[in-house]
């Protein structure tokens, strides 16, 4: 999230976070196009004015950059031109302020979705590894391994954040969604994944991370 004004931050900090979201805050934009080129996020809210750099000139770059992350934009501006302007210049939905909270994690939501549904046609490859979203399967020198439901949320997770560890509270909210979880239900996922990829162990891994999470290994 990249938010300048503090009232409005932390509210939207408070709100996401009991909405089961990590969130991350960035206060002007040079700070959010860092965060954005060391991160993968699922989803940038991006305010239109910024110090050092406003929310348009950010979306524009990233596109530039091929960085898809799905973006809402959040603006006082509120005319049909402002929201046009918007929205060509990369973002993928648009909402005024002040905005109501429902609307907000509505649009967050089906943002998401639709992002997801498109990851779901993409074949991800990388050196000797392919993964086959749609089909949740690993193929790897003549060897294919087809995932469960849950064992492919959590792959294409660590998959989207490759290199970078998630904790355990982002996978539990991510993968059982609505469903309340303990966290220790994520260990024995996590540990059921690895037996399954123990024939590609060569050049794919879990790794945990102590204090942080797990984060994907993959060899490029």
């Amino acid at each position: 999230m990249a938010e300048d004004d503090p009232f409005t931050g932390e509210m939207l900090v408070m709100q996401l976070s009991k909405a089961g979201w990590d969130v991350e805050w960035a206060k002007d934009g040079h700070e959010a196009i860092t965060m954005c080129s060391n991160n993968k996020y699922d989803l940038l809210l991006l305010d239109w004015i910024l110090p050092g750099c406003n929310g348009i000139e950010i979306c524009s770059l990233l596109r530039r950059q091929r960085n898809y992350v799905p973006i809402i934009m959040l603006t006082s501006r509120s005319t049909v031109e402002d929201c046009v302007t918007g929205l060509n210049c990369g973002a993928d939905d648009y909402i005024s302020k002040p905005c109501i909270f429902p609307e907000l994690l509505a649009r967050i939501q089906n943002l998401i979705r639709r992002s997801h549904s498109i990851d779901e046609a993409i074949v991800t490859k990388s050196g000797t590894i392919e993964y086959r979203c749609g089909e949740r399967t690993i193929v790897a020198r003549g060897q294919l391994i087809h995932l469960s439901k849950k064992e492919a949320a959590l792959f294409e997770i660590l998959l989207r954040c490759k290199g970078q560890p998630v904790s355990r509270e982002h996978l539990a909210v991510a993968i059982w969604k609505e469903k309340p979880v303990s966290l220790a239900a994520v260990d024995p996922l996590v540990a059921q994944l690895r037996r399954r990829l123990e024939p590609f162990r060569f050049c794919c891994s879990i790794e945990n991370e102590r204090g942080s999470g797990f984060v994907l290994r993959w060899e490029d």
